[in-house]
């Protein structure tokens, strides 16, 4: 995932309060095929690197794919809005 170097954030603390403050996640992995799902995650903070806790629905078609060791992507995202949008007047 492309992340520009001024905004990529590497320390542990911004990253466990961010999550904390929107735990909302889409999960990412592939399967057969791309699979994505959007879940809450819990986060741990209790071990040196903090751990993350999910779950998913048994019907999900992603659960088969979720074994030890696979690499799963999770983005969580903030509040987020085109700055440059916001003083923009209503057109008609």
């Amino acid at each position: 995932m492309y992340q520009p170097k001024k905004y990529k954030k590497q320390d542990p603390d911004y990253i466990s309060k961010f999550i904390e403050k929107h735990p909302f996640a889409t999960v990412v992995l592939k399967g057969e095929r791309m699979l994505a799902t959007h879940i809450p995650v819990l986060i741990d903070k209790t071990s040196k690197d903090f751990k993350l806790y999910a779950h998913i629905a048994n019907f999900n078609e992603m659960l088969p794919f979720l074994k030890d060791g696979v690499e799963v992507l999770l983005i969580f995202q903030g509040a987020h809005a085109m700055s440059h949008l916001l003083g923009m007047k209503k057109r008609i």
